[in-house]
């Protein structure tokens, strides 16, 4: 299972970007869509003006016509073309032209050139070659009276019986168109067109040359405008290659359509503005749920280290309540060994010590009956061995119980033991103490002097040491005992630190009581040292140190 600070950490990002996704998209898909409408809508509008304009030409092609038709048309044409062009600002001049293509009459102020003919025009070469009153709407041309680019729409003139008899010819201003198209929305960098069906643009703004190469049949929009009278297409430019949105909408009777296209980047460089806002807010988002992630995740974490802290704890306080349980039976069963110890010295002292001096009595009394030199040499040896015996009993007896462990006699329990050990066994024991040990409790006192009475039993058993130093000391509320011997010394690192003998077992728990530390290492006399450093207001700790180093335990 994924922690939950990683699964926030994903929303953290996860949420954000698809908010950010969405957003995004939704935006777009809402802008083009309001392109959508906006080329629907234009491309209507200029679609109604198109349409009105060829048709204001066409009818004053039809007036042309009639008025040629009558029989006295010819003589007042100049005027009858002028008036017609002032009726509609979208009639840059009227023409009609003879059978072989000579000027009969225009709307222009000044008569026409001399030598003009346009029997060479595309206009005049298709009514020529196709019987017929409809219109026809040329290519872009340049007028060749006036020089100004135009296209015309022109219609066939035909005599009474059907012949070919000339043509009329309106022509339309470009820049008419070009200057209407001038102000549709510049910011989406728009683009409007007139096309004939074979791909000719008519007039375009922005302007194209006159010799501009027709769309290709196989282009996007011709394309389209084969398929359907109308519509709005996302398609490429042929011209400038351009991704743009067009509308488009053939010119009922007329094989023209009038385009209308918007740039699709300029449509999008406002939603690419909205996209830094809605990064700036998904951002800001993120980082909010990042710091709450990074929030959750502390708490999470102060939380696993607080329940670890409490298990540790748990665990420290079930250690020292089973150090506490263990350290009160080490202190009930030395106090059990202590009073069975004192009981048994009293019992010694009492019963047996008494019981030895009575037979020393008997023997001496028996001794000065004996009239027998054998006998009395004999009743003086058991005198001898008994006063040995009883000796040994005292001895034993001071060793279960000592004299002066009670309360403030510490030191003097060690005098005298120091001074037993010198007389009894023939080795060098020395005591040097610093302090009077008075506040010393009983407990305390008997607890170190078996520390020194273990200490001294093993240097002189494992040791065999010929001489003991026993120094005790005061200093600041922390009190020490060492004891030093001149022995073989011990390998301390074969000594076990958990499970050691009975002996360090006992000087351990001794020392555990005591709430102080036991620590063994060398001498520099070579021999082994036993030292116990303990406080006035104990804390308990575990309570044996083992060093190698004999320079370094030197201090």
């Amino acid at each position: 299972m994924l922690p939950v600070t990683f699964l926030l950490f994903i929303a953290s990002l996860a949420i954000p970007a698809g908010l950010f996704g969405f957003m995004a998209w939704e935006s777009r898909e809402e802008t083009v869509a309001a392109a959508l409408r906006h080329v629907e809508q234009t491309t209507g509008i200029l679609h109604e003006n198109a349409e009105k304009v060829l048709e204001i030409n066409a009818g004053a092609l039809e007036r042309a016509a009639q008025f040629m038709a009558a029989p006295d048309g010819r003589g007042a044409l100049h005027g009858f073309l002028a008036r017609v062009e002032r009726s509609s600002p979208s009639i840059q001049s009227l023409w009609v032209f003879a059978p072989d293509g000579r000027a009969l009459g225009t709307s222009m102020p000044s008569p026409p050139p001399q030598g003009l003919d346009v029997s060479d025009r595309e206009y005049f070469l298709h009514h020529r070659a196709h019987p017929g009153t409809s219109f026809f709407v040329s290519a872009p041309l340049i007028g060749r009276a006036d020089g100004r680019q135009q296209f015309a729409l022109t219609r066939r003139l035909e005599d009474g019986s059907g012949r070919f008899a000339g043509v009329a010819l309106s022509g339309i201003a470009s820049v008419y168109f070009e200057r209407q198209w001038q102000g549709l929305s510049p910011e989406l960098q728009p683009t409007a067109a007139l096309v004939r069906d074979d791909g000719v643009v008519l007039v375009r703004h922005p302007a194209l040359p006159v010799t501009a190469p027709p769309l290709p049949p196989d282009s996007e929009y011709m394309q389209a405008v084969r398929r359907e009278p109308q519509g709005v297409r996302q398609m490429g430019s042929t011209i400038d290659g351009r991704d743009r949105i067009v509308g488009f909408r053939r010119l009922s009777g007329y094989p023209v359509s009038i385009a209308y296209a918007v740039s699709l980047d300029a449509v999008l460089a406002g939603w690419h503005r909205l996209l830094v806002l809605y990064g700036f807010v998904c951002g800001s988002v993120a980082l909010a749920l990042l710091a709450m992630t990074a929030l959750v995740h502390r708490r999470s974490r102060l939380r696993e280290i607080t329940a670890r802290l409490r298990e540790r704890q748990a665990v420290v306080e079930a250690h020292e309540e089973v150090q506490r349980v263990t350290q009160g039976f080490q202190r009930e069963l030395i106090a059990a060994v202590e009073a069975r110890q004192a009981c048994i010295a009293r019992d010694l002292h009492d019963c047996v010590g008494a019981s030895l001096a009575g037979v020393s009595l008997l023997v001496g009394s028996a001794r000065a009956l004996a009239a027998d030199a054998r006998a009395a040499a004999a009743l003086d040896k058991a005198q001898e061995q008994v006063a040995a015996t009883a000796e040994a009993v005292r001895g034993i007896s001071r060793g279960l119980m000592p004299a002066g462990t009670d309360s403030g006699g510490l030191l003097h329990a060690l005098e005298q033991f120091a001074a037993d050990l010198t007389d009894t066994s023939g080795v060098l024991c020395m005591l040097r103490a610093r302090g009077t040990f008075a506040t010393l409790g009983a407990e305390e006192a008997t607890h170190v002097f078996r520390v020194v009475q273990e200490a001294v039993a093993n240097a002189l058993r494992h040791g065999h040491a010929t001489e003991l130093r026993i120094v005790l000391c005061e200093w600041r509320g922390r009190w020490r005992i060492s004891v030093a011997d001149n022995g073989r010394g011990c390998d301390f690192g074969r000594l076990p630190r958990t499970h050691p003998g009975l002996g360090l077992r006992s000087m351990q728990a001794r020392a555990r009581a005591l709430g102080g530390e036991l620590e063994l290492g060398p001498d520099a006399w070579g021999g082994c040292r036993v030292r116990v450093t303990w406080t006035a207001s104990p804390a308990r700790r575990s309570g044996l140190v083992l060093h190698q180093d004999r320079e370094a335990f030197a201090h």
